[in-house]
């Protein structure tokens, strides 16, 4: 089944439901339109594993999930097992305790569905990190996250986005988590002493 034939399925089986499982089904068949003769299957497969890159936890909107498990459920019945395994194969990228809006879940499927080039990953993550920036628990459990996770050369690309400039001389985890925990921990201050000199100067 390609992507074409599945997001079609999608919008049809909906339309046997009716209500919200419905719409839920509808939002989601946008993930795969434009993806033309791309094998459904292989669209989920990127996607599991671009987030698997990223670290992204696995959330799921539940009222999809249902959804995408009764017509998993219905082609099993009905005899329909080709069918059924590419279901199957939808629903484990709906796995996770974590609830999240269909609306949300269904951009960053979209947002990920194609294969990244270790320069846009690079960049991807160092804008989590700078997000991050202002809470230094998120900032340092984001961190860890990524030293574990990512080889050195990786590490170093991310830490070099992050801080802005190359990372002459560091080429172990420890030395390039240090360098970027340290750059933070500089933002801090910086930020606590301009807010402490306005609040003087008030």
């Amino acid at each position: 089944m390609n992507a074409k034939q599945l997001s079609a399925g999608l919008k049809a089986f909906g339309s046997l439901l009716g209500g919200s499982e419905e719409a839920a089904l509808a939002r989601f068949s946008q993930v795969f339109d434009g993806m033309g003769d791309t094998k459904a299957t292989a669209i989920v497969t990127q996607i599991a594993k671009n987030w698997k890159t990223e670290g992204r936890e696995a959330k799921r909107p539940a009222g999809l999930h249902s959804a995408v498990q009764h017509i998993h459920t219905v082609l099993l019945t009905m005899g329909a097992t080709p069918q059924a395994r590419v279901f199957d194969k939808v629903l484990q990228i709906l796995t996770g305790s974590e609830h999240q809006d269909v609306e949300s879940f269904v951009r960053d499927a979209i947002a990920a569905r194609v294969k990244k080039t270790p320069s846009e990953l690079a960049a991807e993550l160092a804008q989590k990190l700078t997000t991050a920036a202002s809470d230094r628990r998120r900032f340092d459990a984001l961190l860890s996250n990524y030293e574990g996770r990512c080889k050195p050369g990786q590490l170093k690309a991310i830490a070099e986005r992050f801080i802005g400039h190359p990372m002459v001389g560091k080429k172990s985890r420890e030395d390039i988590v240090k360098a970027v925990r340290n750059w933070q921990r500089e933002g801090e201050l910086n930020r606590y002493s301009h807010t402490s000199q306005a609040k003087a100067a008030l």
